[in-house]
């Protein structure tokens, strides 16, 4: 999982630098929005709509703008890569503020206070990355299905949300 977490990361980072748009719609903390729709699984390139593509196979884009890194479901057998599974998302400060994306009303910039208002406090804590994981019950620590990570120059801000389908 480590190994995913870090090439969703390094495809992320190759986005072009800036923030994040808000969004409209209204969710429960289990819930993913882009682009002001909620998003739940399964979910595919091809199923998010025709404005959605990837860049180098890991970076999801809404008209071009960059979204989020992904990883597809490695137990898929499908080959054309807009129908496979979506697994894993990561969104960084890197993306295009053009997009939206939250989860549970959370987004890019919200506060370590705003995170544990939502959630409480986290299942496990990342200390050397300054990650906190959230995971369902009985899961490992690199089993996660949402996971902030607090970086930068205000290391109480959030700087990446990761966000697991199941």
């Amino acid at each position: 999982m480590k190994k995913v977490l870090c090439a969703v990361l390094v495809a992320a980072l190759a986005c072009i630098f800036c923030g994040c748009g808000k969004k409209d719609v209204a969710a429960d903390k289990y819930t993913l929005v882009m682009n002001s729709k909620a998003v739940s699984a399964p979910v595919t390139v091809e199923s998010l709509g025709k404005d959605y593509d990837l860049s180098f196979s890991v970076m999801l884009r809404y008209k071009g703008e960059p979204v989020a890194g992904v990883k597809f479901d490695e137990s898929s057998t499908e080959q054309d890569e807009l129908k496979k599974p979506i697994k894993f998302m990561v969104r960084s400060l890197i993306c295009s503020d053009k997009t939206d994306f939250s989860i549970g009303g959370i987004e890019l910039g919200d506060t370590m206070k705003d995170v544990l208002n939502v959630y409480g406090q986290p299942t496990y804590k990342d200390e050397p990355l300054n990650i906190w994981k959230y995971c369902k019950d009985g899961k490992s620590e690199d089993d996660y299905w949402l996971g902030f990570q607090f970086a930068g120059p205000d290391p109480e801000k959030i700087t990446s949300i990761y966000f697991g389908f199941e």
